[in-house]
């Protein structure tokens, strides 16, 4: 038998070959989050609990083995983590942890009140989350409200005397403190019908900063979408868009990620080079905006106390290097690999 004589009585048998491919398995084992504790201390949120590195170690130590971690909030005297198996407190910056009953935890006060919501509404605990009861000064809001129990919220942001929320309907909210009552700031005009609301930013100085997506409006475009920087300094009733027209580099896809020290932390790019880079400018001048770092690559970022910078995405660390040009990869020994195989 001619080899071609083989090969067709081959596919006979078994069969010819699919066109179309198998897509691979989705990752069992991923990180969530990254929290950065003010004394150098790493904890990564996690697809199976919280892992824990401190700053002079090489190896994460996996210190809350739960399912799911959705929040992890840290004080400076406590750590919280809400996941799917309930919510846990740690007084000892992550080392060890108690468990509490299930609860929603959505932010904490200056005085240390947990704010959270339940099937009843909006709920607090002065005591670490052993006990929870409607705030001294409620206001209900109803089921049908698109603020009820704020984990249905997108995106929020508040400083002392303010609190601003993007519902589920993607419409912004204000009110003046807790306990007041929300308002609905009707500025859906002032943007164009295919932008987004998205994350919110309150200055010291008390304007709000919201990013914005455009997403293109043809679903079969390949564009990508675009994303703008707008100011408020009347408590989000008018939107003025940050252009960076006080800026050399004439930066265009503003992110606003934080705000620290009075300076606003962004990632831009410029019209000469595309490719996201880190960017920032003072609370004061929001239109002078500077590219402080070199590329960036990771999905998130986050910025420590202590000044330090880090990137992540769904199976990697990394730590802007002080000259603010580089990035260094931060090991993941002791995290399970994407599959829970043990990490080499």
């Amino acid at each position: 038998m001619t080899p071609r004589a083989f090969l067709c009585t081959l596919i006979l048998i078994l069969g010819a070959p699919s066109t179309h491919a198998i897509a691979p398995p989705a990752p069992t084992h991923y990180i969530v989050g990254l929290v950065a504790l003010p004394n150098g201390e790493l904890l990564l949120q996690h697809s199976h609990g919280i892992f824990r590195k401190g700053p002079a170690e090489t190896t994460w130590k996996h210190v809350l083995n739960v399912r799911e971690t959705r929040r992890v909030i840290a004080t400076r005297k406590e750590v919280y983590a809400v996941a799917y198996d309930g919510l846990f407190v740690s007084l000892d910056r992550g080392a060890s942890w108690t468990k509490r009953e299930p609860h929603e935890l959505e932010w904490i006060g200056d005085d240390g009140t947990l704010h959270g919501c339940s099937q009843h509404g909006e709920e607090a605990s002065i005591d670490q989350g052993r006990t929870w009861h409607p705030p001294r000064v409620r206001h209900p809001i109803p089921r049908t409200h698109p603020l009820f129990c704020r984990a249905t919220t997108y995106y929020q942001a508040a400083n002392k005397q303010h609190e601003y929320e993007i519902g589920h309907n993607g419409r912004l909210y204000y009110r003046s403190g807790a306990g007041e009552r929300w308002t609905e700031r009707r500025v859906r005009k002032q943007f164009s019908a295919n932008e987004y609301l998205g994350q919110l930013h309150v200055g010291s100085n008390g304007v709000v900063y919201l990013n914005t997506m455009i997403i293109p409006k043809d679903d079969n475009s390949n564009a990508p979408s675009v994303h703008k920087l707008y100011m408020s300094r009347d408590r989000g009733q008018r939107w003025e868009p940050i252009s960076g027209n006080a800026s050399k580099i004439k930066p265009v896809n503003l992110q606003m990620w934080a705000i620290r020290n009075n300076t606003l932390l962004m990632t831009c790019e410029t019209r000469q080079r595309n490719e996201k880079q880190l960017c920032e400018a003072l609370d004061s001048n929001p239109n002078r905006v500077v590219i402080t770092a070199a590329k960036v690559d990771s999905s998130s970022l986050v910025a420590g106390l202590d000044g330090a910078i880090y990137g992540y995405q769904q199976n990697e660390v990394k730590q802007l290097e002080p000259d603010g040009k580089s990035w260094r990869v931060l090991g993941l020994k002791g995290v399970p690999e994407s599959f829970g195989e043990l990490r080499k």
